[in-house]
């Protein structure tokens, strides 16, 4: 991913199909030039977890992190993960089951 602050900026690596990442009226933006294609990403919404949750987050996804990093990680911000698109379709799955609020983004 490419910051890029001006139009000619943009225009540059938009020729070279590269992900550019922009502010647009204060807030960061990340845009694939026409014609190239985003790889999916599961997002997992900000929301308090139970300790199962808790459990699971850290059993399946952040296996490095004690349980208060993954707390910090979702306290002002959802997640984004991109992975496979059918082990992506398992987990966000399972993770509705255990009522994690997900959300798939492709194309």
């Amino acid at each position: 991913m490419h910051w890029v602050e001006t139009q000619e900026d943009f225009d540059h690596a938009a020729a070279e199909g590269k992900c550019v990442a922009f502010e647009s009226q204060g807030t960061a933006m990340l845009e694939f030039p026409e014609g190239i294609g985003q790889e999916p990403i599961l997002r997992i919404e900000m929301q308090v977890f139970s300790a199962k949750q808790l459990y699971f987050l850290k059993r399946e996804l952040y296996r490095g992190f004690t349980f208060n990093e993954i707390k910090h990680l979702h306290d002002g911000r959802s997640s984004e993960i991109v992975m496979d698109l059918h082990e992506m379709r398992e987990l966000a799955q399972r993770l509705s089951e255990l009522d994690i609020k997900n959300q798939i983004i492709t194309d």
